[in-house]
């Protein structure tokens, strides 16, 4: 039986860009590698943000082939308008996460890996940070 679990765009974003903590968040994607039976998925509007962000801080050629890395090793989850209104009624202060987190319920994730707990906490996937799921689902 497959596992989903939703990876928040900001840890994406932490290895892209080389920000603290990126080092447990490549164990992280060594744990979905290693596990056939894990399905590593990002929301669809994670590779915009990815090209936005990076471009401006690594240079666009660079960041076109980081979106090439992200297409290869991630699943993109669907959102739909019944996802959009499911994250609209979630009462999370920050609506891009709230999108991530509706995307992550149409999947049905078992968890939203992110180091941004507070504004995941009225999710209705649980949310765990890069460090508790390799505790969790070993290293590889």
């Amino acid at each position: 039986m497959l596992q989903n679990d939703l990876v928040d765009t900001n840890v994406i974003l932490d290895v892209v860009l080389g920000r603290a903590g990126s080092a447990e968040v490549i164990r992280c994607f060594e744990v979905f590698d290693q596990k056939p039976n894990f399905g590593a998925w990002i929301a669809p509007h994670t590779p915009a943000i990815v090209h936005y962000v990076g471009r401006k801080q690594i240079g666009n050629e660079q960041v076109f082939v980081t979106l090439n890395q992200i297409a290869a090793r991630f699943q993109i989850a669907p959102f739909t308008n019944q996802l959009m209104q499911d994250a609209l009624c979630y009462g999370m202060s920050d609506f891009e996460d709230a999108m991530q987190s509706a995307c992550a319920d149409g999947i049905e994730a078992k968890g939203i890996i992110t180091r941004d707990q507070k504004d995941f906490k009225n999710s209705p996937v649980p949310f765990l940070t890069p460090a508790e799921f390799v505790a969790q689902h070993g290293s590889p």
